[in-house]
């Protein structure tokens, strides 16, 4: 028989979560159960533009995303306003 045909190996799939606000920009792995399993917290920098906040965004998932065991099943991003998914445009910025 084969090195390792026939076993079975438990896989947790994990999740990269984010929550972008006014105040705080967000982001984690969490486990299909819902645990955090690593987490980092920025805070929105007050004279940000709509640039900088792209840029510290995308390095913010990239550095927790980097933290896991393995890369992310899915990923889900959270924030106020209205979004139009469609244009990919923010409507409405609270």
């Amino acid at each position: 028989m084969a090195s390792g045909f026939g076993k079975v190996q438990s896989v947790t799939r994990i999740v990269l979560a984010a929550d972008f606000g006014g105040t705080h920009l967000r982001a984690a792995l969490v486990g299909e159960d819902g645990t955090i399993l690593q987490r980092r917290e920025h805070q929105t920098p007050d004279s940000a533009t709509s640039q900088s906040i792209i840029i510290e965004i995308v390095e913010l998932l990239a550095s927790v995303a980097a933290l896991g065991s393995e890369p992310p099943a899915a990923a889900c991003i959270a924030t106020a306003g209205l979004i139009d998914a469609a244009r990919g445009r923010v409507i409405l910025a609270p």
